[in-house]
């Protein structure tokens, strides 16, 4: 125990160690303990210590007791064999598991890379400070298709422009000018997803809603959401607005309740590309016209009344409406006629 203590405490001196042996140092000493422990525990449950006798039988019992300990110490042999496996075991575990968690370079990540275009990424090797690295990146054009920037001894970024796969290599060379093997990675660079969406609504359905964006006109949005790869997608939206009619009711009001089926006029002013569709309140009847741009009405009951009209462009199918409100006033009610 003393030199698993004196190996911990040399390691956090020199402060070399790495969290994940650390943590192997801690378990190993836990394990220690604990297995001295049951070692002492299992000692206690074989030997009994002899009871106090009188003086005249000392020597005797000094013998018998120092005969019983060497037994305890053979019979502790399987114990020590499993201690000592037991720590190899977990020596190696731990060995392992720190080795996997270490980087061997600047970044975490090794191997081949896929980015997005335009993307930047970070590359880099296990720096020397006495050699120079000199990166290269096939095929391509530097400033064309990627722009590659050292960021300090032993690292670099790249900025792809282009899609594709491209080989990058670092080729060090040491001190003496001697070049080591060329070191490569295949990075594949993947597009950017595009969707372009065109939609036309009528004037009279605005605001229009998208992805949170509102249009209040005729615009084009573009939106960027992530898709595969980690990659954004770009996705455009363009809004086209088409007009509405605006139609005006002209005709009289108020007027009187119809007498011997006479009717009133009702017109708009005429639109090329429309269609007219006219309704009348339940107080009055369309009596000709309907469709075109002008009708003939019969004032049935005295009240208020509506005369609309929709009108509709057949290319588009926006439609605009109007309503003018009609008062219908009651017709006189005579007496009979009286003589002498």
């Amino acid at each position: 125990m003393k030199k698993l203590n004196d190996m911990q405490t040399a390691v956090n001196k020199d402060n070399q160690a790495t969290n994940p042996w650390l943590v192997l140092l801690q378990w190993l000493r836990l394990l220690v303990l604990s297995l001295t422990r049951i070692k002492l525990f299992i000692a206690g449950s074989v030997v009994q210590r002899p009871a106090p006798k009188h003086q005249n039988h000392v020597l005797l019992k000094s013998t018998k007791t120092e005969q019983v300990k060497i037994k305890k110490l053979t019979s502790m042999k399987p114990t020590n064999r499993y201690i000592k496996w037991s720590v190899m075991l977990l020596f190696v575990v731990f060995t392992k598991f720190a080795t996997a968690q270490v980087s061997p370079g600047p970044y975490p990540f090794a191997g081949d890379d896929n980015v997005c275009l335009n993307q930047t990424k970070s590359y880099g090797v296990v720096d020397v400070a006495t050699s120079t690295y000199t990166w290269n990146i096939t095929p391509g054009v530097a400033g064309t298709d990627w722009i590659l920037t050292p960021t300090g001894h032993n690292t670099i970024t790249v900025q792809w422009l282009k899609v594709g796969t491209y080989t990058l290599t670092v080729t060090e060379t040491n001190s003496n000018g001697c070049p080591s093997n060329p070191v490569s990675i295949n990075i594949t660079v993947n597009p950017l997803l595009t969707s372009t969406q065109s939609i036309t609504v009528c004037a009279n359905q605005l605001p229009y809603t998208w992805l949170g964006h509102v249009f209040n006109g005729a615009a084009t949005i573009t939106d960027t959401v992530a898709g595969n790869n980690s990659c954004d997608t770009i996705r455009t939206l363009i809004v086209n607005v088409n007009p509405v009619p605006a139609p005006v009711v002209i005709g009289p009001s108020p007027v009187c309740e119809s007498i011997n089926n006479n009717v009133e006029t009702y017109t708009v002013p005429p639109v090329a590309g429309v269609t007219y569709f006219w309704t009348v309140s339940s107080n009055g009847t369309i009596v000709s016209s309907q469709g075109t741009n002008s009708i003939t009405v019969q004032w049935n009951t005295a009240g208020p009344g509506t005369v609309q009209v929709t009108e509709t462009y057949t290319l588009t199918g926006c439609t605009g409406t109007n309503v003018l409100p009609v008062t219908v006033t009651p017709k006189p009610t005579t007496t009979p006629i009286t003589h002498n």
